[in-house]
């Protein structure tokens, strides 16, 4: 990955709803991540999914999100 490149993995657990209830960063993290973090988990948090379903019924799953933040 490029040097002026940073990406961030995040963990969302997904409601039965498709709702985000947490978003948290994975693994260790740079000091350039660190800073950038909370910027993913928040737009973490605003998205919806169709959720993951068993038997035709709605379950809650979680998904691993990778941002890229690009500096330009």
């Amino acid at each position: 990955m490029p040097h002026d490149t940073q990406s961030i993995d995040i963990r969302v657990q997904i409601e039965p709803s498709g709702a985000v209830s947490s978003a948290t960063p994975v693994g260790d993290l740079n000091p350039a991540q660190k800073l950038l973090a909370p910027w993913a988990v928040q737009a973490a948090r605003l998205w919806r999914f169709e959720p993951a379903r068993r038997n035709g019924q709605p379950m809650a799953s979680d998904y691993v999100l990778t941002f890229v933040f690009n500096r330009h």
